[in-house]
């Protein structure tokens, strides 16, 4: 049996409970909320135009549209992480 205490669920150092889904915390949760209801967008505000425009011809399908959603949520991920390692190396 599995006991999960209240404060678990709250956040923690920046984390949330749905940090647990493998989704980063990083990610805004109107950028995610978008990357699930209208996925060729994100790829236009993560300055990706040809990956939005190929996005939408997927997302045109209806059976297209979940693994639409779940590549604009992966390259949103990968988006803030690209943005992060750019951070680190111009510190240097």
């Amino acid at each position: 049996m599995i006991s999960v205490k209240s404060a678990d669920l709250v956040t923690t150092q920046g984390c949330t409970w749905w940090s647990s889904l493998y989704i980063p915390a990083e990610i805004s949760f109107m950028r995610l909320i978008l990357a699930i209801l209208l996925p060729f967008v994100v790829f236009f505000t993560i300055n990706r135009p040809f990956q939005g425009i190929f996005c939408l011809l997927l997302q045109i399908t209806l059976i297209g549209w979940i693994p639409a959603a779940i590549w604009a949520v992966y390259a949103l991920g990968q988006y803030k992480s690209d943005k992060k390692i750019r951070n680190m190396q111009r510190s240097r």
